[in-house]
Parts: C-alpha cells; sequence; structure tokens
C-alpha cells in the first residue's frame, strides 16, 4: 500500500534577521521573478544566493510580462513556468531570457497541457516532475515528459498516488526527491522521495525527519541546493541554507537567517530550479484567479529577434552549458569569456566570429560537461 507520510513540517527557529535590505521583490541561486498587483511580472537575480549576502543584478527589477492573474503559478525550472487556471486547465510557458532579465520568451508560450489541475497545493519537483496535494491529503506524482517544450507529453494520464496525510499549511520541493512541510505550528519536516524518478512509492524515511521550528511566516519556498527563503508578515525576505538536506539532519549554515529583501507583499511565492522564483498576487493584492475560469497567455513585450538566428542558438546554448555546469560542483570552473550567462556578450561575439571558432568553443564546453558527468553524450 501506499505510504502514509505525516508530513508536519518542522521549521528551524528562524528568528530572522540579517543586515540590509531590498526594497523589491528578489530570489536565490541568482534569478527571481515577481508578479505584481497589477499582474506584471518582474524579474530579479539574487547575487548573494549561495551566501546569504545581500548582493542583487539589479535594484528595482526588469519587467518581463503582464497579464499575470491566476489561480496558482509555479516553475518547472529552466525559464519552465506552468498556470493554472480557475476551471483546472494547465498552461505551459518559457522564459527564455531569465538569465539575464530579458523579454525573450519561447514562441509557443500559453501552450495548455492539462486539465482537471484542481488541487489544494501544486509544487515542482524538477525535471518535468509535479506534486499535486488533494483536499483530503493525499499526494500525487506527475512527470511532464514536454517540458522542454510545452508539449502534450506526460508519462502517466492520471498521476500516481504516492502518499496520503499531507494535510500541511505548506509543501515545497528542493529539488532531487527532497520535500519540506510545514505544520500548522511552524515545524519543519523534511522528507526525500526516492521514487521520484519513476513516480514508485519509495521514500528514504516513512515519517520524515523534524529539522526546525518556528517557522511561522506567510510563505516559505525553496532556492535550490539547501537554500530556503521565508516571507515574514512584514514582507520581508529571508535567506536560510539547509546543509543537511541530502540526509534530513539539523545542520543550518546559520541559525538565525539572514534579512535579503523587504516588500515582499505577494499571495504566493516560489522558486524553481536554476534559482527562479516567482511571486504572485492578483489585481486585488490578494487572491488571483482568471475571470469565467479561463486563461490566456500572459501578454509579454518582447524585444524583436536576433538578426543572424545562428547566433541566438549559439547564445542560447552558451548560456545552458554555463547554467548546467553551475548545477555540478564536481564540474564548476571560474566565470570568464567562455562560461557566463551573458547572452548579449555571447550573441555579439557570435556575429564576428568565424564559423569555425563557433563550433570549437561549444565543442570545449560540451568536452568538458561530458567529461565531469554533467551530461551523457558530447555532440
Amino acid at each position: 500500500m501506499h505510504k502514509r507520510l505525516i508530513v508536519a513540517i518542522a521549521a528551524l527557529t528562524v528568528a530572522l534577521a540579517i543586515a540590509g535590505s531590498f526594497h523589491n521583490p528578489t530570489n536565490v541561486h541568482g534569478i527571481s521573478y515577481a508578479i505584481a498587483a497589477t499582474g506584471d511580472l518582474y524579474w530579479y537575480r539574487h547575487d548573494g544566493r549561495a551566501d546569504g549576502s545581500n548582493r542583487w543584478a539589479d535594484n528595482n527589477g526588469r519587467k518581463v510580462g503582464s497579464g499575470w492573474n491566476f489561480k496558482q503559478v509555479f516553475s518547472g525550472g529552466d525559464g519552465v513556468i506552468y498556470g493554472v487556471a480557475d476551471n483546472g486547465d494547465l498552461y505551459w510557458y518559457r522564459h527564455d531570457g531569465r538569465v539575464d532579465g530579458s523579454f525573450r520568451w519561447a514562441a509557443n508560450n500559453g501552450q495548455k497541457v492539462g486539465s482537471g489541475w484542481n488541487f489544494k497545493q501544486v509544487f515542482s519537483g524538477g525535471d518535468g516532475i509535479i506534486y499535486a496535494v488533494t483536499n483530503n491529503g493525499d499526494l500525487y506524482w506527475y512527470r511532464h515528459d514536454g517540458r522542454a517544450d510545452g508539449s502534450n507529453r506526460w508519462a502517466d494520464n492520471n498521476g500516481r498516488k504516492v502518499g496520503s496525510g499531507w494535510n500541511f499549511k505548506q509543501v515545497f520541493s528542493s529539488g532531487d526527491g527532497v520535500i519540506y512541510a510545514v505544520a500548522d505550528n511552524g515545524d519543519l519536516y523534511w522528507y526525500r522521495h526516492d521514487g521520484r524518478e519513476d513516480g514508485s512509492t519509495t521514500w528514504a524515511d516513512n515519517n520524515g525527519r523534524k529539522v526546525g521550528s518556528g517557522w511561522i511566516f506567510r510563505q516559505v519556498f525553496s532556492g535550490g541546493e539547501g537554500v530556503i527563503y521565508a516571507v515574514a508578515a512584514n514582507g520581508d525576505l529571508y535567506w536560510y541554507r539547509h546543509d543537511g538536506r541530502e540526509d534530513g539532519s539539523t545542520r543550518w549554515a546559520d541559525n538565525n537567517g539572514r534579512k535579503v529583501g523587504s516588500g515582499w507583499n505577494f499571495k504566493q511565492v516560489f522558486s524553481g530550479d536554476d534559482g527562479v522564483i516567482y511571486a504572485v498576487t492578483d489585481s486585488a493584492g490578494t487572491s488571483g484567479g482568471q475571470q469565467g475560469g479561463s486563461l490566456e497567455p500572459p501578454h509579454t513585450e518582447k524585444l524583436p529577434p536576433p538578426e543572424d538566428p545562428r547566433c541566438q542558438a549559439y547564445a542560447s546554448r552558451a548560456v545552458d552549458q554555463f547554467n548546467l555546469m553551475l548545477r555540478f560542483p564536481q564540474c564548476r570552473v571560474n566565470r570568464d569569456a567562455r562560461w557566463n550567462a551573458d547572452y548579449k556578450g555571447h550573441y555579439n561575439w557570435c556575429l564576428t566570429a568565424p564559423q569555425a571558432a563557433r563550433t570549437n568553443e561549444q565543442k570545449i564546453r560540451d568536452d568538458h560537461l561530458y567529461r565531469c558527468g554533467a551530461q551523457k553524450t558530447f555532440d
């Protein structure tokens, strides 16, 4: 029978304190998104994600879209964003400008990839994995195999029940099967779904492990790699890092957390892979949702496409290779002209570089990623 997971998120007694404030919504791992009360979508990048320092790429953020008025919105990682309409339809978007905050979106934005998503809470587990909690506390696993291009391909049409008893205030994933749950009393609990890849009911521990208390926040969400952000009632944003993320031990980088922002007054805030953070409010600043139970694609202000499609492809690939390198500690190298997330820099270099030079740069990056184990094939 399916495992019963009484996840009672115990939160560490984090007394939220750190010097410095950021007067706009911010993020993790580098990149964050915020949806304003008007439905506008803003991009931020927290350059201090690794150590909790108050370093940001931009003080004011960058507007990358409008019309983001949904019942629920969550990230699928790598720029992918899912939106759930009032009628339960699930829509797919991909922000190709996620690295630098530019107005670049996939041409096929707003693809309907599902229906019947009438759940209490939905969150991403990374790599196309989506978890859904029903009103009775059952936990279901889905895998969107069409995550990269927005196609309607799923591992299973009906999802797979992988747990029960998920009656918590909030549940979120840190990736790699790790799931945190916050109980009504503020306790934070750790679980690891070892059956994450195929949706089997295999867990590291049947009962979960209490890793903290005092998590009395308006919202809590993961920034990846053990980083957790918490939004206080006054809109302050705090940073924590759970160094015991892999085994569920109670090891933390700091007992008190660090304040890294303010003004996070949104309906919901969440993070996807690669440091993406989203914050959602509706036009009234409270709860969202489309009128009439239908969903239209968000209106985005797009820049003209690059004049040279070959250089557009080269620059996008270079940025993706850089992000992949960061995800694997054994692959990390210092930032330089070859390894960086500057899309415009890669694109401008490509415009004047010979084809042989472009091919060579791409192969050097591919070779490094293959040899360090980040990718299984070498083009």
